[in-house]
């Protein structure tokens, strides 16, 4: 049996497939993918990639020196190896790690990094994402940050010395690496966010019309007591903000909060029972993060005598499937395969030299009701 849905506004409607999706389906075979085709030529010129050359020339010693100080063949005098290395840095030197392998320009390889696929809320979306770009003829790479600030820098690094066609983040870019791919024409493509400026392209959804559009589903239900579950990141956070500030505007009472660290794990279940145990005032509507530690919490809540949702209702995020658990749980659905699409028509627009039609692309988001709200 269908579950009844609440389409909210900003959700578009699927327009006809072009590019990578439509012409892999036609059985057209491998496609070409290109950088960002629709930079000027000033720009352009202006983030050509540096040399091996021009490091050395930069720097005033010679190409093999510079090779030397790369791979750590020799040993350089301090003065020579500082000066090599404030070169590389002024000049966004990335050495091709592919340089002599390749017949053309094009690496065919798009690099999608992630915080980690055991378990998340975007394993879907990823999912889609690395099929779509296999069947297009296109190489994935992905890279697992484990949210590691370092490891997020060093697979950056990778897939620019790879001459990677484009780099697919589905976290907030922080803003040192942001000016790092600002000097190249690589296409970046920032998922599952809409950053009122992205650094090139943005496909996803607001995070803070879903905390307006989960308050406001809540004070239809008739809660009067929410408790947020509140991820220990940006966008977990505006999610959070959105809901108590809509609350505030339906006249609801103090929406309370706590936080817990990244990534989600059933463990952090615990954490949330001790909080709404120790309460003044048992909450009626726990706002969960993810599905995942909103089934663990389901669980835990169920054990020690509560009925889900007649004591206390449940609501998740990310519509993690778990057809065992009852009640099912209401949650907040984003469309991985959607995304998937709009992210391979951007890339096929790039190498075909076309201009986008717009840099924020709002895929949109839907609540689906279900047993536990």
């Amino acid at each position: 049996m269908a579950h009844p849905r609440i389409h909210l506004p900003g959700k578009q409607p699927r327009r006809p497939r072009r590019g990578w999706a439509a012409r892999w389906r036609r059985g057209s075979g491998a496609v070409r993918i290109g950088a960002r085709a629709d930079m000027s030529g000033a720009e352009r010129q202006a983030t050509v990639r540096a040399t091996i050359v021009d490091v050395a020339r930069a720097a005033g010693v010679s190409t093999a020196t510079v090779s030397r100080f790369l791979n750590g063949s020799a040993t350089l005098a301090p003065a020579t190896a500082e000066r090599v290395r404030g070169a590389i840095a002024s000049l966004g030197y990335i050495p091709n790690i592919f340089a002599g392998s390749l017949a053309s320009r094009s690496s065919k390889v798009v690099a999608v990094v992630v915080p980690g696929i055991v378990n998340s809320i975007i394993d879907k979306t990823v999912e889609q994402l690395v099929m779509r770009l296999s069947a297009a003829g296109v190489v994935p790479l992905l890279g697992i940050t484990h949210l590691d600030p370092e490891r997020l820098h060093s697979i950056t690094m990778a897939a620019l010395g790879m001459q990677a066609e484009a780099i697919i983040f589905t976290n907030q870019i922080p803003p040192d690496l942001r000016d790092l791919l600002a000097r190249f024409d690589t296409t970046v493509i920032e998922i599952w966010g809409l950053p009122r400026e992205p650094l090139d392209v943005a496909i996803g959804f607001s995070h803070r019309e879903v905390g307006f559009a989960l308050a406001d589903y809540a004070a239809r239900q008739g809660y009067r007591r929410p408790h947020l579950v509140t991820a220990q990141s940006p966008r977990g956070q505006i999610r959070s903000d959105a809901f108590a500030e809509r609350w505030a505007q339906n006249g609801g009472a103090v929406v309370t909060e706590q936080t817990v660290a990244i990534p989600l794990v059933y463990d952090h279940a615990g954490e949330v029972m001790a909080a709404i145990g120790s309460a003044a005032e048992r909450p009626d509507l726990i706002v969960v993060a993810s599905d995942l530690l909103a089934y663990e919490l389901v669980r835990q809540l169920q054990a020690g005598g509560l009925r889900v949702p007649q004591d206390v209702a449940v609501i998740g995020f990310g519509d993690m499937a778990m057809p065992s658990a009852e009640p099912q749980l209401t949650t907040v659905r984003i469309d991985g395969t959607d995304i998937a699409d709009r992210v391979l028509d951007v890339l096929t627009l790039r190498g075909q030299g076309e201009d986008l039609p717009e840099r924020r692309i709002n895929c949109g988001f839907t609540i689906v009701p279900r047993g536990s709200a």
